[in-house]
């Protein structure tokens, strides 16, 4: 009796579509940091890159990069 073997396509998991990859540029990555230095909400930059939030959070995250500025209420204590 042959054993059953399961294999799972490289381009599709559990029948769900394979993921569309769009790799980050140099040029995308500069922008996200200017954006999170003057404190710009993480949908903004993800609206300005064409990227979702999540995508934005764990590409800051990789790099180090703070989403904390203004936005997260930072602003002047006047």
């Amino acid at each position: 009796m042959r054993p059953l073997v399961f294999s799972v396509c490289r381009s599709s998991r559990h029948g769900l579509p394979a993921r569309r990859r769009n790799p980050w540029t140099a040029d995308a990555l500069r922008r996200l940091r200017e954006l999170a230095a003057i404190g710009a909400p993480v949908s903004d930059i993800a609206l300005a890159l064409g990227r979702s939030e999540s995508a934005i959070r764990n590409k800051a995250g990789l790099h180090g990069i703070s989403l904390m500025g203004v936005a997260a209420g930072c602003k002047n204590n006047q």
